[in-house]
């Protein structure tokens, strides 16, 4: 069975790819280190970039072109559990990850995002939404702690 294509990243040579897994890691990997391929080229999968663990899975994926100071990543888990870093905080990664959030035993992370003073956040579960959640409530943490809960 073939693999297909679930999200297309637009990114610079210049820029950094930050990789946030299932199991809450976030791993750094600058553009100009993938492999190249020809316009027929399978290519590779990105786990095969990177050293995870058995049942880690890529979660999502960050293009970052410049680490601003007004930025934070938004994180989001399966069981409701939410967290807000200063984007600046990941600008200097070691190569094998560290926890971007931890997690409880049966958590995994599901998604993370850029976001600004001036966007909006939704989160939803089981059709049930809360929207209009702003970034600037939420205390940016430092990358070792533990999250809080976005919704119960």
């Amino acid at each position: 069975e073939e693999d297909f294509i679930e999200h297309l990243i637009v990114a610079s040579s210049k820029d950094t790819l930050l990789i946030f897994t299932s199991e809450g890691k976030v791993y750094p990997l600058k553009t100009y280190q993938l492999p190249t391929g020809s316009r027929t080229a399978k290519g590779r999968a990105i786990v095969n970039l990177l050293n995870l663990a058995q049942n880690e899975t890529v979660a999502t994926v960050l293009s970052i072109g410049e680490f601003q100071e007004d930025r934070t990543i938004f994180m989001a888990t399966a069981q409701g559990v939410v967290k807000q870093t200063q984007l600046q905080l990941f600008a200097n990664l070691r190569k094998n990850g560290i926890a971007a959030i931890t997690l409880d035993k049966d958590d995994r992370l599901i998604d993370a995002e850029i976001c600004g003073p001036e966007d909006d956040i939704s989160l939803a579960q089981n059709l049930v939404c809360l929207s209009g959640l702003k970034p600037k409530p939420f205390v940016p943490a430092a990358v070792f702690l533990k999250a809080c809960a976005g919704y119960g």
